[in-house]
């Protein structure tokens, strides 16, 4: 009786222990699929923040530019008012 209350108390260990690694292998392939999401998100940022910086400088580049123009077209600007 006793080996047979202990085989059944062994069985039912690896079961709950089977169900256990079942759920832990689920969850780390869930983690897996966050993982390469998060990997897409921050090349995504990453791409986002050279593209802010590639704006940045033409941004600075066409100020500096609107910046000579008005200097070169100064004097024919205040020249057309006065007629």
């Amino acid at each position: 009786m006793s080996n047979s209350k202990e085989e059944e108390n062994l069985r039912a260990q690896v079961k709950d222990l089977e169900e256990k690694l079942e759920t832990l292998k689920m969850k780390r392939n869930e983690d897996r699929i966050k993982l390469k999401e998060l990997e897409k998100f921050r090349i995504q940022v990453e791409q986002l923040h050279e593209w802010k910086q590639k704006m940045q400088e033409q941004q600075n580049e066409l100020q500096r530019q609107l910046k000579d123009a008005k200097k070169v077209h100064a004097p024919f600007i205040i020249h057309a008012h006065l007629l």
